[in-house]
């Protein structure tokens, strides 16, 4: 996330959070757009370092719920059992320093290490993986994007029917309370149809469909408007005039090349 300059007062004003958040943090959200995290616990103020999703500055806050009894004997045991294949490999290890390399002992107490650290490796390994599968379970969060934070807590909203909120300039990044405004969806519609990049995006899709109508001379379009008639499949007509499927479809839908008769 780059960073913007503003001239204005930065204002801090605290998010309302419930249980069982309200009892380990304290959550604030500036109308520049940023936030901040306040630990109860460990006694601890910093700024949240926000993510995106779907291209929008956005923030989570979470933290591990308590382990169930049961589990937690579980891991025990299991750490405990590799604990003791830690040792017995060691052991091993020194016992096998002393051994002449031609003894039979040397050969026994390799091959002993060898399926100890076999076994160490197998079960340490689905320990870390039920572990990591528990922790997701134990994990409880919360979050939202941030432009909806800002416009909630500094912004007035005119009715429930205005559930949208819309950067004015089209940057998602610019999160600053001056530059979003809470819309219906009508008026979200009509605003996005503004945005530099869904004008681009219509552009691009027209120059692809000009491009791809060149391909066709007005014969082959009858020809194929003929054939669509007949049944013939898209895919079959797709592969002899190199052209997809979808603009045989546009084609029989008479969206392109509409005003172009069948063959007889």
């Amino acid at each position: 996330m780059y960073l913007k300059k503003y001239y204005d007062e930065e204002i801090w004003k605290e998010i309302e959070l419930k249980s069982p958040f309200m009892e380990r943090f304290r959550l604030y959200i500036s109308n520049h757009g940023q936030m901040k995290k306040y630990n109860k616990i460990s006694d601890t103020e910093i700024i949240i370092t926000q993510t995106r999703t779907e291209g929008y500055p956005s923030f989570t806050v979470s933290f591990m719920g308590k382990i169930s009894e049961e589990d937690q004997l579980y891991f025990n045991e299991i750490r405990k059992h590799i604990s003791v294949l830690k040792k017995e490999i060691r052991s091993l290890e020194k016992e096998l320093i002393k051994c002449d390399g031609r003894d039979a002992a040397f050969y026994d107490i390799s091959k002993k290490i060898e399926e100890n650290q076999k076994l160490h490796d197998t079960i340490n390994s689905n320990y870390r993986a039920k572990y990591k599968k528990n922790e997701l379970k134990r994990k409880i969060s919360f979050g939202n994007l941030t432009h909806r934070m800002v416009a909630i807590h500094f912004l007035e909203r005119p009715s429930e029917e205005h559930k949208f909120v819309a950067h004015l300039d089209f940057d998602k990044e610019n999160n600053h309370h001056s530059n979003l405004k809470w819309m219906t969806q009508k008026e979200n519609t009509i605003h996005q149809q503004n945005s530099p990049y869904v004008i681009k995006a219509k552009a691009a899709a027209v120059r692809v469909s000009r491009i791809t109508r060149q391909k066709l001379t007005v014969h082959q379009v009858m020809v194929i408007k003929k054939r669509l008639s007949e049944d013939i499949p898209l895919s079959k007509l797709a592969k002899r005039y190199k052209v997809s499927e979808t603009q045989l479809l546009r084609i029989k839908r008479g969206i392109n090349w509409g005003n172009i008769p069948a063959a007889r």
